[in-house]
């Protein structure tokens, strides 16, 4: 057994070194075939975070000495994206639906990625328009507030569109595309909920500080 492997570390966002803090191993046979099922418990030597490997052996396939399973199960699996570090500042409803809707890509659910977007994006209509209309209503309203461009008002009614889709017409989105479609919402997130925090922050410090300098003699 290899007492430690390089892979990717998902709380430290690159490959890390881990070591095999425990393992486990279970034995059965089908027929002339012996199984042997490898379940390890791996620690990051950088954050130490641990995350569950699962290995696989049959006696009639050939191996590499000390290899188990040339494709092991990683669970966590690796994460195709990061929650963003402003995440924190949102509303707690919309907090946990964007969280919920990144964990979704990650653990390839489509359809509940494609669902989670839609949601996200009608709390953020929501939030600067009201509770009332079609989305397409709220999108064009949004855009008369000049809350966005024109080209964001389309951007965001295609997030509409296929979360619609996913939910009524049972449409499983591409996970690259979904991916692209969480790159948009970001966008527009971060325009209208933190970017105005962030503002109004810095013309806070702007002012605290500007009101320590002594006046010109």
């Amino acid at each position: 057994m290899s007492h430690s492997a390089r892979i990717f570390c998902n709380e430290c966002g690159r490959e890390q070194q881990h070591k095999v803090a425990a393992s486990h191993d279970s034995f059965n046979a089908e027929g002339e075939v012996e199984i042997t099922r490898t379940a390890e418990l791996l620690e990051c030597g950088g954050c130490g975070y641990t995350i569950l490997r699962r290995k696989v052996h049959f006696s009639e396939f050939q191996y590499q000495p000390g290899d188990l399973d040339p494709d092991p199960e990683y669970i966590p699996g690796q994460k195709l994206r990061q929650e963003p570090v402003w995440l924190v500042s949102l509303s707690t409803n919309m907090r946990e639906a964007f969280s919920e809707t990144i964990r979704a890509l990650n653990y390839d659910m489509p359809y509940l990625a494609a669902v989670g977007v839609r949601t996200v994006l009608d709390m953020v209509l929501v939030s600067k328009v009201g509770d009332y209309g079609r989305f397409e209503t709220k999108l064009r309203k949004l855009e008369k507030n000049c809350h966005v461009t024109s080209s964001e008002r389309e951007r965001l009614n295609v997030l509409a569109e296929v979360g619609n889709a996913a939910a009524h017409r049972g449409f499983r989105a591409d996970i690259g595309d979904l991916g692209i479609m969480i790159d948009i919402l970001e966008r527009i997130v971060q325009k209208l909920h933190v970017d105005p925090e962030k503002d109004k922050e810095l013309s806070d410090h702007a002012k605290r500080i500007g009101a320590g300098v002594p006046p010109r003699p």
